[in-house]
């Protein structure tokens, strides 16, 4: 299991996978049905996020509506920012859905 904060367009998002790397591709498929096509990724010790949302984390972890693959632990951007320091989480890892054609605006 691994633990990561997305930064998105909608703002920071804490989730826990099974897949070892944010750019597993059944992972970003995952996060693409969510809306979340692009994102600044770090990840943090899973450790980490049991600590510091206590029964939250638990209450997530058992709920039977997610799986391993994706769990989202708090969707809630200020929270998540203000719980872990830069100096919680790995290097930056980027990613960006293949870019798709915009109907122009009139």
């Amino acid at each position: 299991m691994m633990a990561a904060m997305l930064c998105t367009d909608q703002g920071p998002v804490v989730i826990v996978t099974q897949y070892e790397t944010l750019h597993h591709p059944r992972l970003l498929e995952l996060l693409e049905q969510k809306g979340i096509a692009k994102f600044i990724g770090f990840t943090f010790p899973l450790e980490l996020v049991q600590q510091r949302y206590g029964q939250h984390y638990q209450t997530v972890m058992e709920n039977l509506h997610e799986t391993d693959e994706l769990r989202v632990v708090d969707s809630e951007g200020r929270r998540a920012f203000r719980l872990f320091s830069f100096s919680e989480m790995s290097e930056p890892m980027l990613y960006e859905a293949a870019a798709r054609e915009e109907a122009p605006t009139a």
